[in-house]
């Protein structure tokens, strides 16, 4: 075994009792392997990409379940066997932490709405652009250059009474 494993699991060692943290490294190593092997890199100690991979996995799993906020909690539950060590290192962070993730996507849902054609209808919005399908003038748009530079540029529009897209030059 490795310089490198023999730390990853001295360091488990020290965090989880019994058959843990043997179980957890070699599944560290064996997803390092299967990444490696993704991003066709060369499984070998020598191979310094093949290096940083192990580390950024074990990094993580040693993050997760020692810093982090939660870190109680999820080592708590790969203790008891309702995470597997196998599940544990393929876990993404939405999936370790998902009451930080409910924040984030209740902060995203109010940004949506606020953002919402509803909304802009509500405030009253005119342009100086009429929509060719209701003909209303609640128009948003902007501009991007689509062709070379001595073509005009390309006007994208949203009507946002009917919901019609349509551009212009």
């Amino acid at each position: 075994m490795s310089q490198i494993r023999e730390y990853s699991l001295k360091k488990l060692s020290e965090i989880f009792e019994e058959t843990l943290p043997k179980s957890i490294e070699q599944n560290i190593y064996n997803h390092t392997i299967r990444q490696a092997k993704i991003k066709c890199i060369e499984r070998s100690w020598d191979c310094s990409a093949f290096v940083k991979e192990y580390k950024t996995h074990y990094l993580r799993i040693y993050y997760n379940v020692t810093t982090n906020k939660n870190a109680s909690d999820i080592k708590h539950l790969v203790s008891i066997g309702k995470i597997k060590p196998e599940r544990l290192v393929t876990m993404t962070p939405r999936e370790l932490y998902p009451e930080l993730y409910e924040e984030y996507d209740l902060k995203t849902k109010k940004l949506l709405e606020y953002n919402s054609l509803a909304n802009k209808k509500n405030l009253g919005y005119e342009s100086i652009i009429t929509c060719g399908k209701c003909k209303s003038k609640e128009v948003e748009y902007y501009q991007i250059q689509s062709r070379s530079a001595d073509e005009p540029m390309t006007n994208k529009c949203l009507c946002l009474n009917c919901g019609h897209r349509f551009k212009f030059c």
